[in-house]
């Protein structure tokens, strides 16, 4: 579907548009605070995903910044770097 939306097929970028709005729901469900980390990973958010620019443009008004990962290993580390430095602690 992503390389359909890709080539400019308009269901699927509308897919994928709700896609993102019903995750950027969630997120705000979790109730994030600004500059919060907000670490993403999959095929979906991951780097290059189809639904990480909405989701970048989407939570930007929060004051979030999603930083994406190739993958849940990588997700750890980058939080735990990100909590060690927003808690004045050495990554």
């Amino acid at each position: 579907m992503a390389g359909a939306a890709a080539a400019g097929d308009g269901p699927a970028r509308e897919l994928l548009d709700r896609a993102g709005a019903e995750l950027c729901a969630t997120v705000r469900a979790l109730g994030p605070r600004p500059g919060e980390p907000l670490v993403v990973t999959g095929g979906l958010v991951g780097p290059d995903g189809p639904l990480l620019g909405r989701l970048v443009e989407g939570v930007r008004e929060w004051g979030l910044v999603p930083v994406p990962v190739p993958d849940g290993v990588a997700g750890a580390v980058a939080l735990a770097r990100l909590a060690g430095s927003l808690d004045g602690a050495s990554p």
